[in-house]
């Protein structure tokens, strides 16, 4: 039942921001990591994540189809708009690195919390370890894909911001 709320939740962040579609994939990487290998439970979940994540994105997009004939026309239409203004945004490989770094100076202390973690890995319970192997999986692929990404604005980075906190803590604690 969990895995199906969190699916609808990945669906909804889906519609209310394209770029949050990566959340099923770590929804994925979580199945993944809470089964460890290929059975029967691992398949039924699976199934409800995509279930779920269609529930909510299927009939918006069925909906945009009736509307325009093409059921990616908004996906395509906001790219398409970013696309046009990236000269002015465009900021570079590690904008988000020297920017997120400038403003939350805390962020030095990343690398040893990293380190920490690694270190200290035997001792963190697997349910622990699971849970921050997804966000942390979900941390990196958000921003992977906004620093590929050719338009930068620094309000982009905010749903990275959680992942970098719970590391540092660990380190600071």
């Amino acid at each position: 039942m969990n895995i199906f709320i969190l699916s609808i939740i990945s669906g909804i962040a889906f519609l209310l921001r394209f770029p949050l579609g990566i959340l099923l994939p770590v929804l994925f990487i979580f199945i993944i990591l809470e089964y460890r290998k290929i059975n029967f439970d691992f398949i039924k979940s699976s199934l409800i994540s995509v279930i779920g994540f269609f529930i909510i994105t299927v009939p918006y997009f069925l909906y945009v189809y009736g509307i325009t004939g093409d059921p990616l026309f908004y996906v395509k239409t906001g790219h398409r708009v970013i696309g046009d203004f990236t000269w002015l945004y465009d900021k570079g490989l590690f904008f988000y690195i020297t920017e997120y770094c400038k403003y939350n100076p805390h962020t030095i202390f990343l690398p040893f919390g990293l380190f920490i973690m690694y270190r200290k890995r035997l001792e963190i319970p697997l349910v622990v370890k699971n849970a921050f192997y997804t966000t942390l999986s979900l941390g990196f692929l958000l921003f992977l894909y906004f620093t590929i990404e050719t338009h930068k604005e620094l309000r982009y980075i905010v749903p990275v911001v959680p992942v970098i906190s719970i590391i540092v803590s660990y380190f600071i604690l």
